[in-house]
This record gives structure tokens, sequence and C-alpha cells, in this order.
């Protein structure tokens, strides 16, 4: 999608002052009473972002001398031209100065106009890859100079005649990545967020984290390993010696990894009975959780440099309930059912105790 980042007010006044500029210059800047000492004959004032050098061109049988009323317009005069000198200007408004040449009594005034800066660029604000090496590059339109940098050593970036080209490099770190790329003309800058993943990053020892009901943080031993087709993962906590398991997608387009709700995960036995255990989405706000198999939550990859860990962060779910209201779930529940429907697979009756609570969960490698 093309970004825009520009003042409209800057770019109308930029059109409209410019096509008058260009077409009419000598009527447009002269402002001298009858019989003046002074007629201008051109002027070339109108600047870029960039600043430089133009002229007024004049006609005067006196001595005439001239100054800027702001100081980024700096004049001289030599026989019958000044030359005006704006500085580069970083902003996005256009800006004006008033040239007075005086001969005498007599003074006219030239206006200089300096454009803000206007900048686009076709390209998309993230861009989430593979661990392969792979290049992007994009064109940005902009009347002022470009500038280009990123966060990250495995972000290489060159720039030619405005046009950019990133080149990322393998990412053979094991764990997801993410960097930026900011480009900038002035103080005008956007930035692209790059991030690089695959599943096999994702495998390993975890923590399974989450606050229990007295706001404690607790957590379950887990293992991420490969599930059975490319982007299916396998996770298998291990709760007081009991193994459970349940399957999640990674999604390379967001690098997300997807859960779906109400996976029967193991078995727990409790006074004598053995019971199914089932994951469920809870409401960290109501505590009222679901089994309603077409819920799917989703969680975020992620990589703390400081404790170097990939952290994967369960992310509000927000839907429709029973009654019609809308409910947000964000928690983890393993909630234990003594039957489970034969048709459908799905708990059957209320559950009977709850060997786990997670609010707020997340993953953590160790």
């Amino acid at each position: 999608m093309k970004r825009f980042i520009h003042n409209i007010i800057s770019g109308v006044l930029f059109f409209c002052i410019a096509s008058v500029l260009l077409c009419s210059c000598e009527d447009e800047h002269i402002a001298p009473s009858s019989g003046s000492a002074i007629s201008i004959v051109s002027s070339s004032v109108l600047f870029n972002p960039d600043g430089g050098t133009g002229t007024i061109e004049f006609a005067s049988s006196q001595e005439v001398s001239a100054y800027s009323e702001q100081p980024w317009c700096e004049v001289s005069v030599e026989g019958n031209v000044v030359t005006v000198t704006a500085e580069a200007y970083a902003d996005l408004e256009n800006r004006y100065a008033s040239i007075i040449l005086k001969a005498s009594e007599d003074s006219v005034r030239v206006v200089a106009q300096q454009n803000g800066i206007i900048m686009s660029a076709d390209v998309a604000r993230t861009h989430t890859l593979s661990d392969a090496k792979a290049e992007i590059s994009f064109k940005v339109e902009s009347n002022a100079k470009v500038k280009v940098r990123s966060s990250a050593s495995w972000l290489r970036c060159s720039l030619s005649d405005k046009n950019i080209t990133v080149s990322v490099r393998d990412n053979d770190s094991g764990h997801f990545r993410s960097g930026w790329v900011e480009y900038s003309s002035g103080n005008v800058a956007d930035t692209i967020w790059i991030s690089q993943c695959n599943p096999r990053d994702l495998y390993g020892n975890f923590r399974l984290l989450g606050y229990n009901s007295n706001n404690s943080l607790v957590y379950l031993p887990a293992t991420i390993s490969a599930g059975t087709e490319e982007n299916d993962l396998k996770v298998s906590c291990n709760a007081n010696g009991v193994m459970w398991s349940f399957d999640a997608t990674f999604n390379p387009e967001s690098h997300t990894v997807s859960v779906v709700n109400a996976q029967n995960v193991g078995t727990v036995e409790a006074s004598g009975y053995s019971f199914h255990v089932f994951l469920c989405l809870l409401s960290s706000l109501t505590s009222n959780f679901s089994w309603d198999p077409e819920l799917v939550c989703t969680a975020s990859v992620g990589y703390d440099d400081e404790l170097e860990s990939t952290i994967i962060k369960v992310n509000p779910l927000t839907y429709t309930g029973y009654n019609g209201n809308p409910m947000e779930v964000d928690s983890f529940v393993f909630a234990a059912f003594q039957n489970v429907d034969e048709a459908t697979g799905l708990p059957k009756g209320n559950p009977s105790l709850y060997p786990a609570i997670l609010f707020f969960p997340y993953f953590q490698s160790l």
C-alpha cells in the first residue's frame, strides 16, 4: 500500500504558488510604487528542501542594495543581479522569506519560497520472511535527498537514485529475529519491519508460564516439536509427571502460532477416577471459559535479547458468547471432564476439576 507523508495544506500551497511563480514571476513579486527607481526583470527564487541558489535580475539607474527578512535565506548583489542562497530545510511545511531591494527611497519586495518535504514509498510496512536470504527493493518518491539505515547487521541497505535495496541475510541464529529499515528525507521518516522465522526455530524445551488464581507466576515444563505437516507443531506439557499434548500450527505469513480450542490433551487421576483433560480458552475478566472447538487463538512469536529466549505470547481473542454478547478470552484452563461425547470427541457434562489454570500464558524457551 502506498503511503504518503506530507502536509496537505503545504502541498496545495506548493502547487498553487509554484504555478504563479513559474508563469509570472515578475507580476507575482514586484510591489513598487508608481515611478519606482527599481524594476524586476526576472526572478527564480523557488527552492526545493535541499536548498540552493537562485537569482533576481533587476533594472535600475541607481545603486541597489538587498537584504532578506529571514536568516535561512542569504542575499548578495553584483551588478544587476541579486543572488539568493537558501540553506537545506528538513520540515514538512513550506516557508517564505521576503527579499527587499532598495534604491534610494524606493524599494521592491520579492518573496522567496522553499518547499517542505514531500515523501512517499510503495512498500509494505511489514515483511515476514522465512530463514532464507531475501531481497526487498522499493523506490522513494521525494523532493529532497533520501537516506536509509537499518537496525541490524543482517539487514544491508543500499541506495541509488532514491531506489533502496535491502539485502536480508540467511537466519542461522536458530531463533526468530526481527529488525527495521528506516528511510528518510530531512525530518520526515518512515519504517518497514522485517522478521525471519521458520517452524524449526520453535523446536526445543520451554516453560509454559502464566499466573494462577493467587496471582503467582507458575509454569509447566513443555517441549515443542515437529508435527505431521510442514508447519505443524506438537506441544507436550509435563503436569506433575503426567504428559499432556496438544497441536499447534505455525503461520509463516504472520509469524504467529495458532491453537485450536477444546483439544483433548490427556488424562488426570483424582480420587480413584480418571478424567479427560481439555485445553480450553479462559477469560481473565469473568473467569468463564469455553470448549467451543470453532475458537482458535493465536500467539505472537518474538525473541527477548536480554533473556536470550524465544517468547510465544498468547493474544486475546474476542468472540460472540452464547448470550450474544462479546466475550474476550486471554488465558488457558486445563479442565477435567469425567465423560466425553463419543460422536464429537468433545467434553460431555460439566468439568469436575481444574488441574491447571494459567492466566495470560506464554512460552519461554530454555
